[in-house]
């Protein structure tokens, strides 16, 4: 005799608790670039592969493009920019985030997130933010070119804070804004990850 009940659907696991560390070393931000990469790689959103019957939401089909013209931008990774061998002779082989500006006098500048000194996180000599400058003439097919850090032969940090968390555990680069000569650092004051306390420059 055939059962009429409907099988049970296997829920979705609930999304695990995901540390600082583990948020930086890209476990799970991996699995996720990966999946969204897939379905951008396939020239599509990631529902693209839905018919109109189990399209969310009331009504059918897909509607009208208002724009049908439009393609997508492409994108091209050109050069990994920091790490081992990379950013070593600045004592920074683990680092995050990167807002570029050009200086003033014409150089590249980018300055950088949590930073530590060994190609880890947590791996030795935290600072944020720091900076380091390259070489404006070179074509960036080519990747950066690294010429100096802020603050001389090591990428030092360029706000004096203890990174104890109490009250603040590390300030991050949000965006570089200059006004004539004068370079200005957009940056949030956190109080241990995820929990923005202020913004300031």
């Amino acid at each position: 005799m055939r059962s009429t009940t409907p099988s049970a659907q296997p829920s979705s696991p609930a999304p695990a608790e995901l540390s600082r560390s583990g948020f930086l070393r890209g476990g799970s931000l991996a699995l996720g670039a990966g999946t969204l990469g897939a379905a951008l790689a396939a020239g599509g959103p990631a529902h693209a592969d839905r018919t109109p019957d189990d399209k969310p939401g009331r009504g059918t089909g897909r509607g009208v493009d208002p724009n049908p013209g439009y393609r997508r931008p492409e994108i091209t990774r050109l050069k990994t920019v920091t790490g081992p061998g990379i950013t070593t002779r600045f004592r920074m082989e683990a680092t995050d985030l990167g807002a570029p500006a050009v200086t003033p006098d014409g150089r590249i500048l980018v300055i950088f997130g949590d930073t530590w000194e060994d190609a880890a996180v947590g791996g030795g000599w935290w600072r944020s933010p720091v900076g380091l400058y390259a070489d404006p003439d070179r074509k960036l097919k080519h990747g950066l070119e690294w010429t100096s850090a802020v603050g001389g032969e090591e990428a030092v940090e360029l706000v004096e804070y203890d990174h104890s968390g109490n009250p603040v555990s590390t300030i991050l680069p949000g965006d570089i804004l200059t006004v004539g000569e004068t370079m200005y650092v957009w940056v949030m004051v956190n109080h241990g990850f995820g929990n923005v306390d202020h913004t300031e420059i």
